[in-house]
């Protein structure tokens, strides 16, 4: 008996350990995908691709890399004697007349320091500074092995930056000026006030005519009722593709085309808001309306002080039901938001995607910095929304 028991056990620890495992691993194969995104918003463009998900030091040289454009090109023009001369040696021709022209003449050139890195990059990508005797002043105290390779593991750009007295910013393991990127970019800000202005309109109105009507159909008894809100249920079995073209002619008619209003006017009723309140209420025991109509309590103070507080789950799940699909909605507005100043973030992004030319890390940036208020959301409000799906189905 005993064998069995323990036998019994193992299994049940077995079944249960496997059954955590699986969610383990299904929630990571969730995660895994967000964690790239915020990965690669953190990567220069050139390494969006690449193998590793991990943002490297860019070995390559940029002119954002480079601290005083000016004094980098008076050292390599002037200096007659170790890295510079080595390397100058081995630029190309017409990189070197330019820097003889620029020694003459002392003028300054954009051009020129392009070019300078351009060489200067073709140079670190093929040889090993290392081992040449010209950087030998710049490396003391560092290890070299018989195989010229530097015990510290050092860069061809971490010695020329020793080189050049530090001339040359440090390398950055991760990019954040990629953030402050997509607002030089786009309007970034106008378009993240401009989604959470319609989002909390359109979910404050929605809550509101959605309570209104659930206690209409719940807690009041008038005749035809049942069958009027069948008839108003009903109308969740239209795709919302098909109610465009109707909602687009009022919005015309009424002169709100490419305008926030016409964005939030359409989206303050909802038939499933109604249905997921109604289902909370009639959990409500109805002792609590008659209690208050001996009290002398008016159908209005029934609903204000009494049902909405017990229905504060509801209208929560509600809520951020509401506030997330709007924040994420995408075809109306393209639809009805002509002006780049009343965009949306979809909207937006999508504008962005076009106008930058493909640069996957600030898309990624963007798209990062447009989830993080349904995240703060979420994560501040989970409680609620649990508790508001399991009561939501309950019924007395």
């Amino acid at each position: 008996m005993k064998t069995t028991t323990s036998s019994f056990s193992l299994k049940a620890f077995l079944s249960l350990g496997g059954l955590h495992g699986s969610l383990i691993l299904l929630s990571m194969s969730f995660i895994l995908p967000f964690v790239w995104m915020i990965l690669a918003s953190l990567k220069p463009l050139e390494q969006v691709n690449a193998p590793s998900w991990i943002p490297v030091p860019n070995p390559w040289l940029t002119e954002r890399d480079v601290r005083d454009p000016e004094a980098l090109v008076h050292w390599f023009s002037h200096s007659r004697q170790g890295a510079a001369a080595w390397l100058r040696a081995a630029f190309s021709k017409p990189l070197v007349e330019m820097l003889q022209e620029h020694e003459r003449d002392q003028h300054r050139s954009g051009v020129l320091l392009a070019s300078l890195l351009n060489d200067i990059n073709a140079i670190l990508h093929q040889e090993k500074l290392w081992t040449q005797p010209a950087f030998a002043d710049h490396l003391v105290g560092v290890d070299i092995d018989r195989d010229g390779a530097l015990g510290r593991g050092l860069s061809n750009r971490e010695i020329l930056n020793a080189a050049t007295s530090g001339l040359l910013r440090e390398p950055n393991w991760f990019q954040w000026q990629n953030y402050l990127k997509v607002f030089e970019e786009v309007p970034f800000a106008r378009y993240y006030w401009n989604s959470i202005l319609v989002a909390c309109w359109v979910t404050f109105l929605q809550v509101f005519t959605s309570s209104l009507a659930a206690f209409s159909f719940a807690r009041l008894q008038w005749k035809g009722r049942d069958k009027v809100f069948m008839l108003y249920l009903s109308t969740m079995m239209l795709p919302a593709l098909v109610m465009t073209i109707p909602n687009y002619q009022i919005m015309i008619e009424l002169g709100l085309v490419d305008s926030l209003s016409g964005l939030v006017i359409p989206g303050a009723f909802s038939a499933f808001g109604t249905f997921m309140l109604r289902q909370f209420m009639l959990g409500i025991s109805p002792s609590l309306d008659e209690a208050a109509e001996i009290d002398g309590a008016s159908k209005w103070q029934l609903y204000w002080d009494i049902i909405l507080p017990l229905a504060r789950p509801g209208l929560i799940t509600l809520a951020i039901f509401t506030f997330m699909g709007n924040y994420n909605s995408f075809f109306w507005p393209l639809v009805m938001v002509k002006s780049q100043h009343l965009y949306t973030l979809p909207i937006g992004l999508l504008y962005f995607d076009s106008s930058a030319g493909q640069e996957t890390n600030l898309l990624m940036a963007a798209v990062t910095m447009s989830i993080a208020p349904m995240i703060l959301l979420f994560v501040a409000l989970q409680k609620y929304l649990v508790k508001g799906i399991q009561l939501g189905g309950v019924k007395e």
